[in-house]
């Protein structure tokens, strides 16, 4: 018999996701779900449609209803037509509201609502707040990202969402969960690119010391951080980084049922927000350079949390809450309720507008100690993309 790596597993040959499949069709939906369903069109949110079809069931408890409500309060010039908006879609779409009790323990007192409401109903709950997923597993209680719902649909359109980001800023973080699997004619000794990423540096795993190296471009140091890959066996690895008058970079590093090993360095500033498109060079099977299988990359504009890192590095399927962390301003401003239709802005619009305002949203830990001309070049990049983003619209 295999061993469990997540409550409930019984499918030991599945390393992408936990499925959804084997779980009752009854999902529990946290705030940030439902919204991200709610406010973008032609986007992940669709594969909500899917599951309907499929004979699922939707619920929310009453105070994911009162978290729509303060949350949208901090985007919104129109509370009660967004408002008006979450009613029509929660009424459209027969959502049942759960009254829950509130007494679940091991959870955080303000999501115990979405563990009440799921053994409530008997189902499972579906969230992008990466920290609650490893309380939920912990406690027995069935619940799945969006990354996984989405890899679980039958739209192969939506699959390569799994290896997107938001973008980088001051700060950042790199994440890559992946398997070695080196073939036999492949000398273990050699050095493996998991990425490249200039304005930043590369990260590589060197066979033959068993360690990740991270070479900062234009430095002659380099991160080193000891950790012996199991072949054929999940790890995961994390850059974290943070701008000022230097940089401050963290290298961690785990496989799923193990240890997590981490370094920090002092390197000298890096001179601008990285490009982070580059990333999708890297992104899945595209990356010739590394010898296994790529599970999962992302980014995001600020430093990933440890009890974040906590949950990526130890739930198959887990990431992190990059397909809606801070997207929701844009879909907010450009949503409306015009003549009973709900206007709703395009998942990669959005996407578009967070890198812009991500500077705004994500300033950086350190950001005073940062110039005015530091973000000049990145600027200038992100206007090219919004100019090409509106352009595209026009045809």
């Amino acid at each position: 018999m295999h061993k469990a790596r997540y409550f409930g597993d019984v499918s030991p040959d599945e390393d992408i996701i936990r499925p959804i499949e084997i779980l009752p069709k009854k999902i529990v939906l946290d705030t940030n779900i439902l919204l991200f369903a709610i406010f973008f069109k032609n986007s992940p949110a669709i594969i909500f449609s899917d599951l309907k079809s499929k004979g699922y069931d939707f619920y929310i408890s009453s105070e994911t209803l009162n978290e729509c409500e303060i949350t949208l309060q901090k985007y919104s010039d129109d509370i009660g037509m967004h408002m008006s908006i979450v009613n029509k879609f929660i009424l459209f779409n027969n959502i049942s509201v759960i009254y829950s009790n509130n007494l679940i323990d091991g959870v955080n007192k303000s999501d115990r609502h979405l563990a009440s409401s799921a053994i409530e109903v008997g189902g499972f709950v579906v969230s992008d707040d990466t920290p609650l997923l490893l309380q939920l597993d912990k406690c027995k209680i069935h619940a799945r990202s969006l990354r996984e719902v989405i890899a679980s649909s039958d739209d192969e359109i939506q699959y390569p969402l799994y290896f997107r980001g938001t973008g980088l800023g001051a700060d950042g973080h790199i994440i890559i969960k992946a398997t070695f699997c080196p073939s036999f004619l492949v000398s273990w000794h050699n050095n493996f690119t998991l990425f490249s990423l200039d304005g930043l540096g590369e990260l590589s795993y060197n066979g033959k010391f068993r360690r990740f190296e991270f070479d900062q471009f234009g430095s002659s140091k380099k991160i080193y951080l000891d950790f012996e890959i199991i072949r054929g066996e999940i790890f995961t690895v994390l850059v974290n980084y943070s701008v000022g008058t230097n940089t401050t970079i963290t290298l961690k590093a785990r496989h799923l049922s193990g240890d997590s090993f981490s370094t920090t360095c002092v390197v000298s500033q890096i001179s601008g927000v990285p490009d982070s498109s580059l990333l999708d060079y890297f992104s899945g099977k595209d990356n010739k350079q590394w010898p296994g299988y790529y599970l999962m990359i992302s980014h995001g504009p600020y430093c990933l949390s440890r009890e974040s890192w906590n949950s990526c590095s130890k739930l198959v399927g887990v990431g992190p809450p990059t397909l809606t962390s801070g997207l929701l301003l844009g879909a907010v401003v450009f949503s409306r309720l015009d003549n009973e239709m709900i206007r709703r802005i395009p998942w990669d619009g959005a996407l578009i507008l967070a890198r812009l305002s991500a500077s705004g949203l994500y300033p950086g830990k350190r950001h005073k100690e940062l110039p005015p001309e530091w973000h000049e070049v990145s600027d200038a990049r992100d206007k090219k993309m919004a100019d090409d983003y509106l352009f595209s619209l026009r045809k």
